[in-house]
């Protein structure tokens, strides 16, 4: 029986599942494009789609974040649909036997800080920044990694009076402990530094392959989050980054010093690492350690395909989307990488609060800082709060490697790092928009229930 949502979204598989909702792939029936399609039952204790949809709508028109195709209701769920994306860090590195080259690492940090920077932009922190949120696109989009997962996200300041939240003590963790910050990991409130931190550990798990924190003994989970921040607090910066080039432990020391409403130097970051990548001899190619893996995984799924075409074709439960280096779901480590997708990690902690409600984010859509003309600027209609219009950038530009950037400039008082966009222009959500398949009409929306959805199972917490 096929099922159908948002009319032209059809569910093919489930692939991923949590406390918060089931993760399934699908394919938009009238482009023949693969996408994600996450569930959440409409009387879930903590429903989160609407507000990360919002999210999503809110971050449109950066290179680094997911195209968000639609969300809406359907019989008993919540239904957001989003890009497929390709694997995670986490799986990619696995994949590397747990092991990138400098080189790697290096790229990795340069996108990564981007990306963080496109979201403080914004007005919001992450919040549970670590290797299973940022991946990498798929197919012709494999070079650029994308971040995901803001069901955690917190505004942090307004965004027209940039006036920052107030600091706080007493916080339950939110995030993920392996990578959290000392600062959160002490119940204090997160910022924009926060993020950071969290990022420098990641870039260390993948030079080292570990952390002195990993793999500790505890009784209960309270028990073991004071132990890993005990841990983390007592290892000096010298010995977390020792055999390492300088420049690691140099960021490190920056974010943790921090004080709490201060800007990042998101551009000094940045130059920093790529001028030791030049130093090093290394050209930012986008040829990471993967690539071999990927691009041999993908030839053969390609030449698999090809040779079987008419059977696939003639087959009842044929797919019909176009070939990828997702295509077919034999493989454990295939398995893995498509649970990814579910992004609701099973080690991330849920904080009670909320980081901002679904009002606060129209308001923010409404009250955007870019000109109305500018071709990504986010637009709402005058509609109900379920039916949002909002720019639809052209994502269908080649992310073939390009040259390197040229050195970011650090003379402004503020950060003169170019926020990263996609390119190409815009058009109303809920009006039609125009692209080599013909017209298509994306939205938020609630359409009429077509069929039952499958049950979600829920995970243990």
């Amino acid at each position: 029986m096929e099922i159908v949502v948002g009319g032209h979204y059809h569910l093919r598989r489930r692939i991923g599942a949590g406390s918060f909702g089931e993760v399934y792939l699908g394919e938009d029936i009238q482009l023949h494009e693969q996408v994600a399609i996450k569930l959440e039952q409409v009387r879930s204790r903590a429903p989160q789609l609407l507000y990360e949809s919002k999210l999503y709508l809110l971050f449109a028109g950066g290179i680094c974040v997911p195209r968000l195709h639609w969300f809406g209701t359907e019989a008993n769920y919540n239904v957001m649909v989003i890009d497929y994306l390709g694997k995670s860090l986490e799986d990619l590195f696995q994949l590397c036997h747990q092991q990138f080259t400098l080189k790697t690492v290096l790229m990795i940090a340069d996108q990564c800080i981007a990306a963080l920077q496109y979201i403080h932009h914004k007005s919001f922190i992450h919040r549970d920044v670590k290797p299973d949120n940022f991946l990498i696109g798929s197919s012709e989009k494999s070079s650029q990694i994308f971040i995901i997962d803001f069901g955690l996200s917190k505004k942090y300041r307004d965004p027209r009076t940039l006036d920052h939240m107030k600091y706080a003590t007493g916080k339950s963790l939110t995030g993920t402990a392996r990578y959290a910050s000392i600062n959160a990991l002490k119940g204090y409130e997160q910022s924009r530094r926060d993020d950071l931190e969290s990022l420098a550990y990641c870039l260390l798990y993948f030079l080292k392959g570990s952390l002195p924190w990993m793999g500790l003994d505890a009784k209960d989970r309270k028990q073991k989050y004071d132990r890993i921040r005990d841990v983390k607090a007592g290892t000096p910066i010298l010995d977390l980054c020792r055999g390492l080039p300088v420049e690691f432990r140099e960021f490190l020391t920056k974010v943790r010093n921090l004080d709490f409403a201060e800007e990042p130097d998101y551009s000094g970051y940045r130059n920093m690492f790529r001028e030791l990548l030049i130093r090093e001899g290394y050209a930012y190619d986008y040829q990471y350690d993967w690539v071999p893996f990927v691009s041999r995984r993908f030839t053969c799924q390609l030449s698999g395909q090809i040779n079987s075409g008419n059977n696939q074709v003639n087959s009842n439960n044929a797919q019909m989307s176009p070939i990828s280096p997702h295509a077919g779901n034999t493989s454990a480590a295939h398995s893995r990488h498509e649970a990814n997708m579910s992004k609701v990690a099973q080690h991330s902690v849920k904080a009670p609060e909320v980081g901002a409600s679904t009002d606060e984010i129209d308001a923010d859509l409404q009250n955007s800082n870019l000109s109305p003309n500018h071709p990504h600027a986010i637009r709402l209609a005058d509609t109900s709060k379920t039916n949002i219009s909002e720019s639809t950038p052209d994502t269908k530009s080649s992310m073939s490697p390009r040259p390197p950037v040229p050195k970011i400039s650090t003379n402004q008082k503020k950060s003169a790092l170019p926020l990263p966009m996609r390119t190409g222009s815009s058009s109303h959500l809920r009006a039609t928009t125009h692209s080599k398949h013909g017209q298509r009409s994306i939205g938020i929306g609630k359409p009429k229930p077509t069929t039952a959805l499958p049950q979600p199972k829920r995970s243990p917490r």
